[in-house]
């Protein structure tokens, strides 16, 4: 995961990528650090890009070099990991991913698992490529699904923090009138970028 600042822009090794930011995190104000991470694969038809099986990613905590999916104090090394809100936004290249919206009981185990949470009752959103997707890095619940034909497919997670909004500060789950976080001109901003730094 690579640190960096809104107002600070990403490192020369990844300016190529500052377009594709830019239109995910739009008119988001933050202060606090936001770590990126881009996943670019060959994917066979059929297979799943990432990680198959519902689950969280959760916060990434940078003391520790991980992602954490519990709130409980021993998992962060400071107070400021632990206090500061997180949100998430999601963008691919090609359809590999689908979150599920809506109020559901249970909480991730420790590795972000969510296989024992039902999503009865719960909304299927499909993470379209060309869009930023937002949610709570804690409750937003989605799977990989396999990709329907062989692609070269990129994945750009950005974890958000001190992202001050209601719905990550009540801790919703996936709200969908977040989604698209891109307006028309950030779609095609966004998508240009992608084929650009592919």
């Amino acid at each position: 995961m690579q640190h960096f600042t809104k107002t600070g822009g990403l490192p020369s090794n990844l300016a190529r990528w500052q377009d594709t930011v830019d239109a995910m995190l739009g008119d988001i104000e933050c202060a606090g650090p936001i770590y990126l991470m881009i996943d670019q694969a060959f994917v066979a038809a059929g297979v799943p890009n990432r990680r198959p099986g519902l689950h969280v990613d959760g916060r990434w905590c940078a003391t520790a070099g991980a992602h954490r999916h519990s709130m409980d104090e021993q998992h962060y090394s400071t107070e400021d990991e632990l206090a500061s809100p997180q949100g998430i936004i999601l963008a691919s290249s090609h359809l590999g991913c689908r979150a599920f919206t809506g109020e559901y009981s249970g909480s991730p185990k420790d590795d972000g698992d969510c296989s024992h949470i039902t999503t009865y009752g719960l909304d299927v959103v499909d993470l379209e490529p060309g869009y930023a997707w937002v949610g709570d890095s804690m409750r937003m619940l989605h799977e990989s699904i396999p990709l329907s034909m062989a692609v070269s497919r990129t994945v750009v997670r950005l974890n958000v923090s001190g992202w001050d909004e209601d719905f990550l500060r009540a801790g919703e789950v996936f709200d969908r009138r977040t989604l698209p976080r891109c307006s028309t001109v950030e779609h095609l901003a966004f998508e240009d970028a992608i084929k650009s730094a592919t």
